[in-house]
């Protein structure tokens, strides 16, 4: 029996859960924790199946925690994982315990677990650099969190994004002292639906994260390009790939009207596939496809307290999308994120979008100069491997409200615009067209950083 337990835990749900595997079959409902525990020792003496039992408490936080769902029982063993090792010094001493810590993992084990998220097999498949992929491996530094979420990042991607990853590793973007600033930006995803759904401060979302980075925890659930931080809100999750929705999602009322996160991974889907559904408490909403053609689900209607909407392509091929609503529609819509799409699909029914706070484009076409995007509260833009973009949306940077900028191997970017608002930040990374600023990075009174860097091609000279 495998329960996770994580930071937020409902300890009479997870003793329900205990109960249920005991007896087979539902378990009573408890009035508290002293009495699930009267209940959970009545029913493994009274349990007709009387068959052992280990029960693993997977990334315990607090010993606060464990006190609650500890239990004893003939022929009953509970297994504790926890990055904390004081917690183990708590467990009172009539338990028989067992302390195990867990070394770095060894060069195999690492390169074999890297290999699982990079290319969904143990090994490096013939068709990739062996020499590059231990590199970017080697430099991962034996961390299971830096391992999975580079590797990851790096599943279905190009040479050219393989060799990005290992020239940003040797300058140190991941190391021992500041490795988590480099998994924070793989990891932002999960951040938004923290500060968005959980109405968390982003400020104080990071510390989590960097709790979460140093145990380890063996819970994370990878789709392709995205880690997804357990929360204690409802979702509805499809960890690969299908050709519908679960059959409970439509079956189970409760289920749809509940979900505030729910992820979908299907390939190419017209409006027939999809099912009529309604999903009035959706927060979060995450499409994973697989196709050059895909229609966006029409349930996204119903989504009227939609804060955050990723769609993913992981196909060869940009995908081009159908029946996305306008922005309108969405009117509570705070994050938007974007990969291996052609982005004129997704503005031409966009007119204005009042309340979008971040958006983010991977891997996108058809942005070129003509592009246009009317977002007046936006607050951070990110651009990433958009190869035809030549020029930013008119107007992107003449709001106020636009803080950060970044923009990272765009090499067809010619130019920025001539007014840059009150930007703070300003990332440019690998877009070797632009040979210039404009005057006006001069007057902006409010910048705090402004980073400038070209890795140098293995062909050509350094500029």
């Amino acid at each position: 029996m495998y329960v996770v337990v994580s930071e937020s835990p409902d300890p009479l749900t997870i003793l329900k859960t205990i109960c249920e595997n005991i007896v087979g079959g539902p378990a009573p409902n408890f009035r508290n924790i002293e009495d699930a525990h009267n209940q959970l020792q009545l029913q493994k003496i009274n349990s007709r199946r009387n068959e052992p039992i280990l029960a693993v408490l997977d990334d315990i936080w607090r010993f606060s925690d464990l006190k609650d769902l500890l239990f004893i029982g003939e022929q009953y063993m509970t297994l504790v994982t926890t990055g904390d090792a004081n917690i183990m010094q708590c467990i009172p001493l009539w338990f028989n315990k067992g302390h195990y810590p867990l070394p770095s993992l060894q060069e195999e084990h690492a390169l074999s677990l890297f290999c699982l998220c990079a290319f969904d097999m143990s090994s490096i498949p013939d068709t990739h650099n062996e020499q590059l992929v231990k590199q970017v491996q080697a430099d991962c530094k034996g961390l299971p969190l830096a391992l999975q979420v580079i590797g990851s990042s790096l599943n279905r991607q190009p040479d050219h994004v393989w060799k990005a990853t290992r020239d940003a590793l040797a300058r140190g973007e991941v190391s021992d002292d500041n490795q988590i600033a480099f998994l924070l930006k793989r990891l932002e995803t999960s951040i938004d639906i923290w500060v968005y759904v959980r109405r968390m401060k982003r400020n104080d979302a990071l510390p989590l994260v960097r709790k979460f980075e140093a145990r380890h925890p063996l819970d994370m659930r990878r789709d392709p390009g995205t880690i997804v931080l357990t929360t204690q809100c409802r979702r509805l999750y499809m960890s690969q790939k299908q050709s519908e929705l679960p059959p409970e999602w439509q079956t189970d009322e409760d289920l749809s009207s509940t979900a505030q996160i729910i992820s979908i991974h299907t390939g190419a889907m017209n409006d027939t596939q999809w099912p009529q559904m309604d999903f009035p408490e959706a927060e979060a909403l995450v499409l994973y496809l697989s196709a050059s053609e895909y229609c966006i689900p029409p349930f996204l209607l119903t989504m009227k307290k939609l804060k955050i909407l990723q769609i993913h392509n992981d196909s060869a091929k940009q995908a081009k999308l159908s029946g996305l609503p306008d922005f309108q529609a969405l009117s509570e819509l705070k994050s938007l994120h974007h990969e291996g799409l052609i982005v004129p699909s997704l503005h031409e029914q966009c007119d204005v979008s009042e309340n979008l706070e971040k958006l983010y484009l991977s891997l996108c076409e058809g942005l070129g100069r003509d592009t246009m995007f009317n977002f007046p509260r936006l607050i951070e833009f990110n651009v990433d491997h958009c190869s035809d973009l030549e020029e930013l949306p008119a107007g992107i940077c003449s709001s106020n409200s636009l803080k950060i900028l970044s923009i990272t191997h765009c090499k067809s970017l010619a130019k920025l615009p001539d007014k840059l608002g009150s930007l703070k930040r300003i990332r440019l990374y690998q877009s070797g067209c632009l040979e210039e600023l404009p005057p006006s990075i001069c007057r902006l009174g409010e910048l705090e950083l402004l980073n400038i860097s070209w890795v140098e091609d293995e062909q050509e000279q350094s500029p």
